[in-house]
């Protein structure tokens, strides 16, 4: 934690964090005025955890404080926070899934496709690759080639 403050608050706030739009309204000459501003809220029930938050957020700069006895805000500074704690856009790409993969009868099953006549047996395989591609289990973009079920 002490050398990779930011690694350790994107991993608090990604599993027990959200960030939110906070609307508030205020009233300034008889009429209602409304602005908003984006917060992150960390909840958690455990003192020393919510202890080690607040020291990585102190060593990243990023002002904090707690909105209730479990829960940790932060609403100044977000720029900063949201530079520590968002993920590098390409790791949605490297990340693997917490599932294991599927055979091929099973993810039609799943996905409800059907498992028999050519056509749409090649649909079924075209999706459960673009499925695979998503989850960044293969690194070639899903279309026509290598579908078995394609005729030649």
């Amino acid at each position: 934690m002490t050398e990779h403050p930011g690694d350790f608050a994107r991993g608090l706030f990604h599993s027990d964090g959200c960030r939110s739009i906070n609307r508030v309204r205020r009233t300034r000459a008889g009429r209602d005025h409304w602005y908003e501003y984006p917060r992150y809220l960390f909840d958690n029930q455990s003192t020393d955890i919510l202890r080690l938050c607040g020291e990585a957020l102190d060593r990243l700069g990023v002002e904090w404080r707690f909105s209730k006895p479990t829960t940790i805000s932060v609403a100044r500074r977000v720029r900063d926070l949201a530079a520590a704690v968002l993920p590098d856009p390409r790791a949605k790409r490297r990340r693997r899934p917490a599932e294991p993969d599927l055979e091929f009868r099973a993810f039609c099953t799943r996905r409800r496709l059907p498992a028999s006549p050519a056509p749409q047996l090649e649909r079924a395989w075209d999706a459960r690759q673009a499925e695979r591609y998503q989850r960044g289990e293969i690194s070639q973009r899903p279309g026509y080639a290598g579908n078995p079920f394609r005729p030649r």
